[in-house]
C-alpha cells in the first residue's frame, strides 16, 4: 500500500515541482500548465535528460479541428465516473476514470475532433478526441477507448497522442491485450487513431514527444506495437512472448536511464520534474504490461527503493531552493504557496515522515516576507440625534468597507 501512495503524492508533487521552478503560478487542483518545461542543456544533468530524450526524427506539430457542438462535460470528483461521445461519423469515445484517480473536483471534457491538418502523406485520420482541462494530471490511469467508425486494418493501425492544441504528435501506444483501442492516461492531451502504411507511419513513429514525456514509450514503442499487432492477428502465443520482453526492455531502462537520472536529480533541481514525471510512467506500463503482480515480484522491491529515493534527496533540494529564493525576495508570494501546497499534499498522502528537514518553520518563515499593501475606501456618516429640550446633539459613526481585497506581488517595491 505504502508504494501506491508514493506513487501518487509524486504525482502531486510533479505538480508542485512544475509550479516552483517554471510556472510562477498556483494550479488549480490537479491541472498543470500544458507545455512541458524546458531543461537547460547547461544544468548538470540537463545534458544527460537532453541526450535520452533525443529522437530519430523531427518534431510533428498538427492542428486538430474540434467539433464542439458534441462536447460533453461532466464534474467528477474522487470517485471517478465515466464519460461518453461520438463523432459525427459515428466514430464513439468513452473515459473512465477510477476511483482516486482526481484530488478534487473536476470539470471533465470530451470533444471529438473532426479534421487533422498536418498528418503526415500517405496517413487518414480514423477517430480523434480532445481532452480537458489539459495538462490534467491523474493520480490513477484513466482509460480512454477509441471505436472508429470505420475498422482499420491490423497491419495500418497508427495510435498517437498530441500535447496542448496540436504540439508534438507522437506515437503512442495502446493496450497490446485488447482488440479495442485502449489508451491509459497519466494525464489529459489528445489521442486518436488513424490508417497508414508502414512507412507512412514512420514520421509519427520516430517523432518526439513533448520533452520529458514518457521515454520509456520510446524505448519500448516497436515492441508494444508488434504485440497489438499479434492481438490483432489472434496470435495468442506472441502476447505471452510480449509479457517477458517487455520485462526485459523494463528492467534495461531502469539500470540505463531512471537510476542515472535519480541520482542526477538529487544534486539538480532543474530536472526534477521530468525524473518523476518518468518515473511514474515506467511504474504505471509495467504494471500494466507486465501485470501488477508479476512487476511486483520482479521490479517491486527497486521500484520501492527508487520512489524512496526520488522522495528524500531530490525533494528536500526542490523545498530547500525554493525557501532560498524566497528568503532572497524572489517571488515570495509564489514560493510560499508552492512550499504549503507540497507540505500538504504529503500530509493528505500520510506521508509526513517524508517531510523535508525544517519544512513547516521554513514555510512560515517564508511566508512572513510576503507584505501585502491593500487600498480600501473608508466611508463617514454623521447621525444627528435629538436629546431633550429640543436641542441638536452629533455624534459621528464612522464605517470602514472593505469591498474586496486583492493582493499582487509588486516586484518594485518587495524589498524583502
Amino acid at each position: 500500500m505504502r508504494q501506491r501512495f508514493i506513487v501518487a503524492a509524486l504525482c502531486s508533487c510533479l505538480v508542485t515541482a512544475l509550479l516552483l521552478f517554471y510556472c510562477g503560478r498556483r494550479p488549480a487542483s490537479n491541472t498543470v500548465d500544458a507545455t512541458p518545461p524546458t531543461v537547460p542543456a547547461a544544468a548538470p544533468g540537463g545534458a544527460r535528460l537532453a541526450q535520452l530524450a533525443a529522437s530519430p526524427g523531427a518534431r510533428l506539430d498538427i492542428e486538430p479541428a474540434l467539433d464542439t457542438d458534441r462536447t460533453v462535460r461532466r464534474v467528477l470528483s474522487s470517485e471517478g465516473g465515466s464519460l461518453q461521445t461520438s463523432a459525427a461519423d459515428g466514430s464513439t469515445f468513452v473515459l473512465t476514470i477510477p476511483p482516486n484517480a482526481l484530488l478534487d473536483e473536476e470539470e471533465i471534457a470530451l470533444t471529438p475532433v473532426s479534421n487533422i491538418s498536418g498528418l503526415p502523406p500517405g496517413v487518414t485520420l480514423a477517430a480523434a478526441v480532445q481532452m480537458s482541462p489539459d495538462g490534467l494530471m491523474l493520480f490513477e490511469p484513466a482509460v480512454l477507448t477509441i471505436q472508429p467508425a470505420r475498422s482499420v486494418p491490423a497491419d495500418q493501425e497508427i495510435t498517437f497522442g498530441w500535447s496542448g492544441r496540436g504540439e508534438a504528435m507522437h506515437a503512442y501506444p495502446v493496450s497490446p491485450r485488447s482488440k479495442t483501442a485502449e489508451f491509459h492516461l497519466m494525464h489529459f492531451s489528445g489521442a486518436g487513431v488513424a490508417a497508414g502504411s508502414a512507412s507512412a507511419a514512420q514520421p509519427i513513429v520516430k517523432a518526439p514527444a513533448a520533452p520529458c514525456n514518457d521515454l520509456i514509450f520510446s524505448r519500448v514503442e516497436e515492441l508494444l506495437r508488434r504485440a497489438r499487432l499479434a492481438t490483432l492477428r489472434n496470435e495468442d502465443a506472441r502476447i505471452e512472448d510480449f509479457a517477458a520482453a517487455y520485462a526485459a526492455a523494463s528492467r534495461t531502462y531502469l539500470d540505463e536511464v531512471l537510476k542515472p537520472l535519480v541520482s542526477e536529480a538529487a544534486r539538480d533541481e532543474a530536472i526534477f520534474p521530468c525524473v518523476v514525471q518518468n518515473y511514474i510512467a515506467w511504474y504505471r506500463s509495467g504494471q500494466l504490461y507486465m501485470g501488477a503482480d508479476a512487476f511486483s515480484d520482479q521490479q517491486g522491491s527497486e521500484a520501492q527503493a527508487l520512489g524512496d529515493a526520488l522522495w528524500r534527496a531530490p525533494l528536500s533540494n526542490v523545498f530547500e531552493k525554493a525557501y532560498s529564493r524566497c528568503m532572497k525576495g524572489e517571488s515570495p508570494v509564489f514560493q510560499s504557496a508552492s512550499m504549503g501546497s507540497l507540505l500538504r499534499h504529503l500530509a493528505m498522502m500520510g506521508l509526513e515522515d517524508l517531510t523535508p528537514p525544517r519544512g513547516l518553520e521554513r514555510f512560515l518563515e517564508c511566508s512572513q516576507q510576503v507584505t501585502f499593501l491593500v487600498d480600501v475606501e473608508s466611508q463617514m456618516s454623521n447621525v444627528y440625534n435629538e436629546q431633550g429640550q429640543g436641542a441638536d446633539v452629533a455624534s459621528s459613526v464612522t464605517r470602514l468597507e472593505a469591498r474586496g481585497i486583492v493582493a499582487s506581488y509588486d516586484e518594485a517595491r518587495s524589498r524583502r
